[in-house]
């Protein structure tokens, strides 16, 4: 007998926009049936613009999972960029009583990493492959993510973490100069303060009032303009990065056998989320 195929909602939830898309049983995770972008700023509630995906969409849904950039609590989450209070019953409510996860976007793209393909990540340091080691997951964007995974004998676990907000430890001259101009100017620096987009202007006023780097027109041009002022594999391909960071002491052998590789597969957060989804519902 053929299996009845089901539907699944998952979604990617910003400050700046917000991605649904739909996932069969049929397909997994791993290919969208459809999916539509709403900016985020827009819409009262995330249950408003479900209600206008779907109200074109004629299908019923058997569950949803939603990676949200702000802290969940149990069934509730509060947008940090957003004047929403994301609440999972209410979603629920809107999708025939389907069961509705939510989970940290950070968390949802650690959810990804298990189903990443070799097309997937772009490798910086090969060292050497050893299955079922912990993982870690650090995303430089707004702030500074950090999550991890462990294997359980059967599967990764994701688990989140918040060793970005640790204390900056400077290992260089210039790093050393880098705490000692932040330190007046923030609370606590952490490694989130030297190491995100949040970060940015403090850097840039560094290089420019500590370091001395000269700030030419075309740069301030360059970056009022640049559609993607982040992407940086060719830089971070460099020995340098290597360098950095084996540069442990008596560990730098220990840390040069850890692979280290960069994701490139768009939409990881939407993507993790349904990954989180499936696990949940136990069709993966």
């Amino acid at each position: 007998m053929r299996q009845i195929t089901k539907f699944y909602l998952a979604g990617d939830i910003g400050g700046t926009k917000t991605v649904l898309a739909l996932f069969s049983t049929e397909t997994g995770p791993f290919r969208a049936l459809d999916s539509e972008i709403f900016p985020s700023q827009g819409f009262e509630s995330l249950e408003a613009i479900i209600r206008q995906y779907l109200s074109t969409r004629d299908m019923r849904i058997y569950g949803a999972s939603f990676g949200v950039a702000g802290p969940v609590k149990g069934e509730r989450a509060e947008a940090t960029n957003l004047p929403w209070m994301i609440d999972a019953r209410s979603l629920s409510s809107h999708i025939n009583d389907a069961p509705v996860r939510l989970l940290n976007d950070l968390l949802a793209t650690a959810h990804a990493v298990p189903y990443l393909t070799t097309a997937d990540i772009h490798t910086v340091i090969h060292g050497d492959e050893n299955p079922h080691s912990v993982l870690g997951v650090i995303a430089p964007g707004t702030g500074l993510g950090e999550a991890f995974l462990v294997w359980n004998s059967a599967r990764y676990e994701a688990y989140p973490s918040e060793g970005g907000h640790a204390n900056f430890g400077p290992a260089t001259q210039v790093e050393l100069q880098l705490l000692e101009y932040l330190l007046p100017r923030l609370d606590h620096v952490s490694y989130e303060g030297a190491c995100s987009g949040k970060a940015i202007p403090n850097l840039y006023c560094f290089l420019r009032d500590v370091r001395k780097v000269e700030e030419p027109e075309w740069l301030r041009d360059s970056l009022s303009s640049a559609v993607d002022p982040t992407r940086i594999i060719s830089k971070i391909d460099k020995k340098r990065f290597a360098a950095s960071f084996t540069n442990k002491g008596r560990f730098r052998d220990l840390l040069s056998r850890i692979p280290g590789h960069v994701i490139v597969k768009p939409d990881i957060a939407l993507f993790g989320a349904a990954c989180h989804g499936f696990e949940q519902m136990g069709t993966n």
